[in-house]
C-alpha cells in the first residue's frame, strides 16, 4: 500500500499529529481518510472551493484538449487498423 500522506504522518516535519486535513469524502478514498486519522490528524469534510475554479478552462486549454483528442483518435484508428491485419 502507498505511504501515508506527509501531512498525516507523525514522523513528518512538524509532527503531523493534531493537524487538520481538508478532504471531500465524496471524492477521496477511504484509505486516504484512514491514513490521516491513523497519523493523528483530523479530517475536515467539505467540498474544496478551488476545485470548481480549476474546472473552468480558458481558450488555450480548450484548444489543447481538442488537439489531444484528435491525436488520440488518430492513434486509436492506426492501432485498430494494425489489429485487423
Amino acid at each position: 500500500p502507498p505511504a501515508a500522506p506527509a501531512a498525516a504522518s507523525p514522523s513528518s516535519k512538524g509532527g503531523g499529529g493534531g493537524r487538520k486535513v481538508w478532504l471531500d469524502s465524496d471524492r477521496s478514498s477511504y484509505a486516504l481518510l484512514r491514513a490521516v486519522e491513523s497519523g493523528g490528524g483530523s479530517v475536515f469534510d467539505g467540498v474544496n472551493a478551488v476545485e470548481g475554479m480549476k474546472s473552468v478552462k480558458n481558450a488555450g486549454e480548450m484548444d489543447g484538449m481538442r488537439e489531444a483528442h484528435v491525436r488520440d483518435g488518430v492513434a486509436m484508428a492506426k492501432f485498430c487498423a494494425w489489429c485487423e491485419r
